[in-house]
């Protein structure tokens, strides 16, 4: 089966298309975090994410949603625990390594995220 993802981003919002069940993996990605400069990238790392997906096994796809998910959690929390939302980052960090150039994104937008984390 094919998958089919289609996502727009508009300043801090953004709206999700998607063909097949990735919706219910990514469904918090546009929650607001607690630092409101984060929602952008958090969009963005989302998608860059769901591109990384289909060049993993199920069980490495599977592990990255839940680091995602987490991390869209925690960031959510008005003081985010910085073990969760590193063990979090260190875990797509490391997937997005596994794939080569796909992954350069999730490298440099968790970055970014994590710079912005107080």
């Amino acid at each position: 089966m094919e998958k089919s993802i289609h996502v727009e981003i508009h300043g801090n919002h953004g709206n999700v298309v998607i063909g097949s069940d990735i919706q219910q993996h990514i469904e918090h990605s546009f929650n607001t975090p607690s630092n409101p400069d984060l929602a952008p990238l958090l969009a963005q790392l989302t998608q860059a994410v769901e591109q990384m997906l289909a060049h993993l096994s199920a069980e490495q796809a599977a592990e990255v949603r839940e680091d995602l998910e987490r991390l869209q959690e925690e960031l959510q929390k008005p003081q985010p625990r910085k073990k969760w939302y590193n063990l979090s980052i260190e875990g797509l960090i490391q997937a997005a390594k596994n794939v080569g150039a796909i992954g350069v994104p999730v490298i440099e937008l968790a970055g970014k995220i994590l710079r912005l984390i107080p």
